[in-house]
């Protein structure tokens, strides 16, 4: 089942966001189950939402490409989705 991760994280300014998805932005695009990625300022950081094909996808690729770059104690927020329509 598809899934929305959405990750809150508190202090990430604009530069250090934008250095870490050019970093990863071909590794994330080329991930099994990837669908979208965007994310927003918020008052103190930036919140950052992502659809995927399963769980499984996401936590493979969050475990092994994100999770050690992250402040310790963020977590993302996992949500079924019951329908994703994408552009073609």
């Amino acid at each position: 089942m598809a899934v929305l991760a959405t990750t809150v994280i508190p202090g990430l300014d604009a530069e250090s966001y934008d250095l870490m998805v050019g970093h990863m932005g071909l590794a994330l695009s080329s991930s099994p189950g990837f669908r979208m990625h965007s994310a927003r300022l918020e008052r103190d950081g930036r919140t950052v939402s992502e659809v995927w094909d399963s769980e499984s996808d996401f936590r493979a690729f969050f475990d092994a490409n994100v999770k050690a770059n992250l402040p310790p104690g963020i977590e993302p927020q996992l949500r079924p989705l019951h329908n994703v329509v994408l552009a073609s």
